[in-house]
């Protein structure tokens, strides 16, 4: 991770994970329950805007992952795989897996 802030791997593991379940949770909330239901606005808006606040908060800490595959294809296309690519990797796999154990827990049936 390029931190401009001198943070350490594993506050950017934390920084991923947490931002990661943010954008996951949020993806999960904001989904059609009923097939019956049209889709509305506020579900692209609702993601957007927690996709954009991720990036927002941690643009300068991380250079923000979120997204294993955009990670990869920016260190493919710059030819700068990091020590610590990892972090891009792990945070947002293993908080995809927290969110939705969450999701599950928190549901209103």
């Amino acid at each position: 991770t390029q931190s401009t802030w001198g943070i350490n791997e594993g506050q950017a593991y934390g920084f991923e994970f947490m931002l990661s379940i943010l954008v996951c949770f949020t993806a999960l909330s904001f989904t059609r329950k009923n097939e019956s239901t049209p889709p509305s606005i506020d579900n692209g808006l609702a993601y957007g805007l927690a996709y954009g606040a991720a990036h927002l908060v941690s643009a300068n800490l991380t250079r923000t992952g979120v997204n294993p595959a955009r990670s990869l294809a920016v260190a493919v296309v710059t030819g700068t795989f990091e020590n610590n690519h990892y972090v891009f990797w792990i945070g947002p796999i293993f908080a995809g897996c927290a969110s939705s154990g969450l999701y599950s827990l928190l549901e209103v049936k």
